[in-house]
């Protein structure tokens, strides 16, 4: 099959060099185009760089993402229009060699996407990772920008949502596939064992330092417990990065990890025993996504504690869920620990066992049956 993939990938080697660069949306859309080929499609990528780039535009294709997959890259012009004419053109042209059109969110350069696809009678697919719905937006432009947006979404023919709550975003006669995320064979097989014990109980959180996040509220929670024997690691960036630091220089229970590279994300994945996701599900904006980093959680086989996102009860079986509090969150923390729940031998194996279910080859498998 032959696919023309439109998002927003860069090489992984600049995920820590890229101030607005998201690393798990990027590794996202990698993982996904990577197993798609290795299931034997040809795929043909427009890379849009739609964010600030501080000190000048890097050379992206002196560093080939895939070894067999060309990318086209277009860089944002001040006159967004400019932007939305290149890429245009360049899809239009690209469709013509195509079967099958995927896009990664419904971004303003490619919102007439679907009906290009329409007019050259391919398939449309696209992989909504992220929406704010207009309602739960101030800003009048970006609440007509979000409008736009849901109607090019309702005009895919397949919707792959992260969320359960996507598909009510949809027309009856759309196809939806629930994909909350893929696991890489690599991330998995690193987690062949369980790694070190402790004397301290090492709790962790990795991701964006934002509200949304909710690493706002994990901090404050943390901060009211009083045993001395755990430890709070936290690595990111983003606003909030202060905040850490002023949890750090209050408690010395809490480690500002900094921002991590892949391989020393990973590592102090292993020697964490408890891996928190405080995901304020009170912000309307977390309705429509799913924290991502969960999947790979799962491969650890750790002991996960996560506030209640869409379509939780799934995972019941697999993480100790509690409420979007800080308060919730430091009741969820104790009797984690204060019950030895983190200790269970059984929550290794289980949770390996279901993190298979999430291989991007099963996961990718669910779309091409469905095109």
């Amino acid at each position: 099959m032959r696919i023309l993939f439109c998002g927003t990938i860069v090489p992984e080697s600049y995920d820590t060099k890229l101030r607005y660069l998201s690393p798990a949306g990027n590794r996202f859309q990698i993982n996904f185009c990577k197993e798609l080929m290795r299931q034997g499609n040809s795929v043909r990528f427009l890379s849009y760089i739609g964010f600030p780039i501080e000190g000048g535009l890097p050379d992206f294709k002196s560093e080939q993402v895939f070894s067999d997959g060309k990318v086209d890259y277009i860089y944002r012009k001040k006159n967004i229009l400019e932007s939305a004419r290149l890429f245009t053109g360049l899809m239009t042209k690209y469709m013509k060699k195509a079967d099958v059109l995927i896009s990664y969110n419904a971004i303003h350069v490619w919102l007439i996407a679907p009906f290009l696809a329409k007019r050259k009678h391919i398939k449309s697919v696209l992989l909504l990772a992220d929406y704010a719905e207009a309602s739960s937006l101030q800003n009048h432009k970006m609440k007509w920008y979000a409008k736009l947006q849901l109607y090019s979404i309702r005009h895919y023919d397949v919707v792959i949502g992260l969320s359960v709550n996507t598909k009510r975003l949809l027309k009856d006669k759309q196809t939806f596939i629930r994909m909350e995320g893929g696991i890489s064979k690599f991330v998995y097989d690193y987690f062949y064992e369980k790694g070190l014990q402790g004397k301290k109980v090492i709790l962790m959180y990795s991701g964006l330092l934002e509200p949304v996040t909710g690493v706002d509220l994990l901090l404050e929670a943390f901060h009211k417990i009083k045993s001395c024997d755990i430890e709070l690691w936290v690595s990111g960036k983003g606003s909030l990065t202060e905040m850490v630091q002023e949890y750090v220089s209050m408690d010395e229970r809490i480690v500002n990890a900094g921002y991590l590279d892949y391989d020393q994300y990973l590592d102090r994945l292993r020697n964490a025993q408890i891996l928190v996701n405080p995901r304020n599900m009170n912000l309307q904006e977390n309705e429509n996504n799913f924290p991502s980093k969960t999947m790979e959680y799962l491969a650890t086989g750790k002991c996960i504690i996560s506030t209640r996102f869409a379509g939780y009860e799934r995972f019941k079986k697999y993480m100790f869920f509690c409420g979007s509090s800080a308060e919730d969150i430091k009741t969820a923390i104790e009797t984690v620990i204060e019950d030895g729940i983190y200790k269970d031998q059984d929550i290794y194996l289980r949770n390996r066992e279901f993190a298979k279910t999430f291989l991007w080859e099963s996961q990718v498998q669910k779309l091409l049956s469905k095109i």
